[in-house]
């Protein structure tokens, strides 16, 4: 898994109205479409992205997350009607966010703690270097994974479990945080599924899950020494 940054300026493509109707429709179904790749070479079914709202001055930062659907494919460039193809990837949204209406994930905010991406302007569909996907991935989790119910301001598929976004964000850390990752699994107890009880075992087959998540109560304060009790080790 590889993680990606899709940058979505509302004056230029899809229009604002647009996301926020897909953020209704997420409630209640899968919101799946597709956008054009820069760095289109290497990705995959199963990466992972960002949707960085830019060209809104104080409203710009991170206004989605998903994954992609597809690998990359040419079609009908959508900028220059002039006979010319670019790369498309389809994906599907985990959560998006209203940035008129919330703060959370704000460019202001991103630049303070991951300076190494442009939060206001770049090509879409920017491959982001592995260290940098991890700080990523725990900024959207500390800020996001909190949450319990969707609403007008942040919104992500309904569900029965404490906290909906935790599934997704379990294949995230198994992927792309390997630093996070040794951090659950030196905190928490191994769940036995396919091994033995004390039975040997290499590590690289340990995997983070959400399953059976340790009962924590997370809040916008919570550590991520909280937010690993969320998560379990499993082999």
């Amino acid at each position: 898994m590889k993680l990606y940054v899709l940058r979505w300026n509302p004056k230029f493509s899809m229009k604002y109205e647009y996301h926020l109707e897909g953020m209704k429709m997420l409630k209640k179904a899968t919101i799946s479409s597709n956008w054009s790749i820069h760095d289109h070479e290497d990705l995959e079914e199963g990466d992972a992205f960002i949707f960085n709202q830019v060209g809104t001055g104080e409203n710009d930062g991170i206004a989605g997350f998903g994954v992609f659907t597809s690998d990359c494919y040419a079609d009908e460039n959508w900028k220059e009607k002039d006979g010319t193809n670019r790369f498309y990837a389809d994906y599907i949204m985990y959560c998006m966010v209203n940035r008129l209406e919330s703060s959370i994930l704000s460019a202001a905010q991103l630049e303070e703690v991951i300076p190494e991406i442009d939060w206001h302007k770049g090509h879409a569909g920017v491959l982001v270097p592995e260290e940098t996907a991890e700080k990523v991935v725990l900024q959207l989790m500390q800020k996001t994974l909190y949450l319990q119910k969707p609403d007008a301001a942040v919104s992500f598929t309904a569900s029965r479990r404490k906290y909906p976004l935790a599934p997704a964000f379990a294949r995230f850390i198994n992927r792309l945080c390997p630093l996070f990752k040794e951090k659950i699994i030196s905190s928490n107890k191994l769940t036995y599924k396919n091994f033995k009880e004390g039975e040997p075992l290499d590590p690289m087959l340990i995997d983070i899950s959400s399953e059976k998540f340790n009962q924590a109560v997370l809040s916008p304060e919570s550590s991520l020494d909280d937010i690993a009790r969320v998560f379990v080790p499993v082999v």
